[in-house]
């Protein structure tokens, strides 16, 4: 039975989805640490160009798009194209972002918006 540290933070082809998304601000980091502790300490990573509430967003699209990937193999037994889910990651913080009503004028979100 799969955890949900292993499954949100240290399965490999999750991980690589994060290392993904994060490398659109150059951040690199290590994962070893547990969901709870990864989701406290996400904040500290924010580009220092970038907006809090943008990337608060982010987190958020990639575990909901980690959530769907991992349904579309177990129930589906489709195999998740990481590029595909980077770009719905790209999607979705924006459509999100915008549906909050933070409009989309940071700076962080034009690269996002180059989907």
């Amino acid at each position: 039975m799969e955890s949900i540290d292993h499954f949100f933070l240290h399965c490999g082809w999750t991980w690589k989805l994060w290392t993904k998304c994060m490398g659109w601000w150059d951040i690199v980091c290590s994962p070893n640490m547990s969901l709870r502790d990864w989701f406290l300490g996400w904040t500290r990573l924010c580009p220092s160009n970038g907006s809090l509430r943008v990337w608060k967003v982010l987190f958020c699209a990639v575990v909901w798009s980690s959530w769907e990937a991992r349904n579309q193999m177990v129930f589906n037994g489709k195999v998740p194209c990481l590029d595909q889910y980077a770009d719905t990651v790209k999607f979705r913080a924006v459509w999100w972002f915008k549906h909050l009503g933070f409009g989309c004028i940071e700076p962080i979100t034009l690269l996002l918006l180059d989907i």
